[in-house]
């Protein structure tokens, strides 16, 4: 009969709670400031051009959406995932978070996948409100994927 040890595990889910407060608390806030701010420009600059012009072609609603999308996409991304390594080296965290048995690899995934779906939460929160701000329909599914996909080309 073989003497298998049994080894405590680290319990990775346990961590998430915790990344994914990080996250909103360090990253998510800032994100939907900026991106609000962004997109409160982008109206001033809409209500202009409609002062001047008195009406305002679909093109023009288009390519300010684009552009604010990008733009959240760049911002937010960085937003995200910036210092997720460094940052727990930098405040002495991995220190306690290493003292179990836990993978690195799969604790650093763990805080990516929450990174990433913090941001989705905040785009799906500010997509919306721009189109309403704009008197657009709302946006198509396509969009967030297309959003998520930039995330991941960004980031990855």
């Amino acid at each position: 009969m073989s003497e298998r040890r049994h080894e405590p595990r680290g319990h990775l889910a346990r961590y998430a709670a915790w990344q994914f407060r990080d996250y909103v608390i360090e990253k998510g806030i800032g994100t939907l400031l900026v991106a609000v701010l962004g997109g409160y420009l982008s109206l001033m600059l809409l209500r202009e051009t409609l002062q001047q012009r008195g009406v305002v072609p679909q093109d023009v609603y288009d390519l300010m959406l684009a552009q604010l999308v990008s733009n959240l996409v760049f911002v937010g991304a960085l937003f995200a995932t910036n210092g997720i390594v460094s940052d727990d080296r930098k405040n002495g965290y991995f220190r306690f978070y290493f003292a179990k048995p836990v993978s690195m690899t799969a604790f650093y995934l763990q805080k990516y996948l929450l990174a990433f779906a913090g941001f989705m939460m905040v785009t799906v929160l500010l997509v919306p409100g721009w189109m309403h701000f704009f008197h657009q329909p709302a946006p198509a599914p396509a969009l967030y994927l297309a959003v998520a996909s930039g995330f991941v080309l960004y980031t990855g």
